[in-house]
């Protein structure tokens, strides 16, 4: 009788046992950043030269991979022009403008929070697309005005945005956008205010279909900056976190110094944004008076970055405070002194990703086709002004394409000042054989009454089976 209460307790014990072993485990990658200084070195680590943990609980390290995984994890740069100054968005804008080429041929996700005017113009293209172009002004270069608007000069061009995407909604829905199996994300955040990192309490990312801006009074940047910057003290992104853990995203903010003559604490600024970085296990960069350096460093940073595979159990935040644990990586090879912490949840199996979010909230940045040409009428050229219509003569690899939707912005103008724009969506056909005279896509216009004279056009148009966008710009005579 004595040994009775003795057997319960054993049994207690191994029932304890037993549920602990049936734990769900789950595989994750992690990105890690690493100093260039220390990137010849990385080939060398191995799993068994990392330790890592989430809190208290040790974490199995399954494999080590450099440059080779690192520098194809997918990348998506925002240009965040709401979060910036009128006077430094187009600065912001010559900071992206020149790595277009490049970030285009890595298959980048480049977006913009806001409707445009001037470097960056926003397209409603109808049919649910919107695409930004880049257009800079002839006589212009990047760095004369990444330069005129560090000086504040009057030639500086303006972008004035619109209440249509917040940027504040960019980081949950780019987290709802991808997955495990994509993962982990290296996001690059360019933006002229760092402050707002900490400023968006109201903001509830749990629910980023909702794209209000919350109605705040003008905030008093001297009485805030007092603050120690702290994205856990907010509700902003610790709820997002299991969607950004899923990712594996990691976010690079590139922060800009003021114009000449500002009131505003670079110092400061440049806190919130390391302080976002270190949140989201990544760097912050400076911007320098050559556009597109800081963004080039960080692309190459990155690129000889570590991929890390690790196991654990499914850890969600901490029971009772609602805030996440730390995931620690740290190297015992006394010639790499790896030392990496961020907050971090180990999502159950089941994660699924919504696209949808990210293309409510943010609109493609595109280096447009110039392979686009315009020619009068569908065929024979048509006199009648009434009877308007013109070919669009595509490029062969999209003519080739299976057919499907072309999306199109055209607006017009005549000699007596009178503009006429519309939105079309049409068919474009697959081309069948050799290409010919009647390779094209004849787009009807609806003048709504007669148009005279020289006609100008400016068209751009998408093709939705090939995501291809150009645009062009032309003159003929009715």
């Amino acid at each position: 009788m004595p040994f009775a209460p003795l057997a319960c307790w054993f049994a207690v014990i191994l029932a304890a046992t037993s549920c602990g072993a049936a734990e769900p485990q789950r595989e994750f990658e992690v990105f890690v950043p690493v100093v260039q200084s220390s990137s010849n070195k990385v080939d060398n680590l191995v799993p068994g030269s990392i330790i890592a943990s989430l809190g208290s609980r040790p974490l199995t390290v399954l494999s080590v991979q450099g440059r080779d995984r690192a520098s194809r994890t997918p990348l998506v740069v925002v240009l965040d022009l709401l979060h910036t100054e009128d006077r430094q968005k187009a600065r912001a804008a010559a900071e992206v403008l020149p790595l277009l080429p490049e970030l285009r041929r890595r298959h980048a996700t480049v977006i913009s929070t806001a409707v445009t005017k001037g470097l960056v113009e926003t397209v409603d293209l109808g049919s649910g697309h919107r695409v930004s172009l880049v257009s800079l002004g002839p006589g212009r270069d990047l760095e004369t005005t990444a330069r005129d608007c560090r000086a504040r000069s009057p030639a500086c061009p303006q972008l004035t945005s619109a209440s249509t995407a917040f940027g504040v909604a960019i980081l949950p829905a780019l987290s709802r956008a991808f997955d495990a199996s994509q993962g982990p994300v290296r996001v690059f955040w360019v933006a002229g205010d760092q402050f707002w990192w900490d400023a968006v309490t109201e903001i509830e990312p749990l629910r980023p279909m909702d794209l209000s801006w919350p109605r705040q009074a003008p905030e008093d940047y001297s009485q805030r900056a007092t603050r120690s910057p702290d994205p856990l003290a907010t509700n902003a992104w610790t709820p997002a976190l299991p969607n950004i853990s899923e990712a594996g995203m990691a976010v690079f903010p590139v922060f800009m110094p003021d114009a000449v003559g500002s009131d505003r604490r670079p110092d400061r600024e440049a806190r919130y944004a390391q302080s976002f970085a270190a949140f989201m296990g990544g760097r912050c960069a400076t911007a320098t008076a050559k556009p597109g350096e800081a963004l080039l460093k960080l692309l190459e940073m990155t690129d000889n970055g570590l991929v890390i595979r690790l196991s654990g159990p499914v850890t969600g935040f901490v029971r009772g405070t609602g805030l996440p644990r730390k995931l620690k990586i740290q190297s015992t090879d006394p010639a790499f002194p790896l030392r990496f912490e961020r907050p971090f949840v180990i999502n159950a199996p089941g994660f699924r990703r919504d696209e949808s979010l990210l293309e409510r909230a943010a609109v493609p940045v595109v280096l447009p086709s110039e392979d686009v040409r315009l020619e009068p009428g569908c065929g024979t050229r048509l006199a009648s002004a009434d009877d308007l219509r013109v070919t669009i003569r595509l490029p062969d690899a999209v003519m080739a394409a299976p057919a499907g939707r072309l999306d199109t912005y055209l607006e017009y103008s005549d000699t007596a000042g009178k503009t006429l724009a519309q939105r079309l969506a049409v068919t474009r056909p697959q081309r069948r054989g050799p290409a010919g005279a009647q390779d094209g896509v004849c787009l009807p216009l609806s003048t709504g009454s007669v148009v005279h004279g020289e006609l100008k056009f400016r068209l751009v148009v998408m093709d939705e089976t090939t995501g291809w966008v150009g645009a062009v710009s032309a003159r003929m005579s009715q």
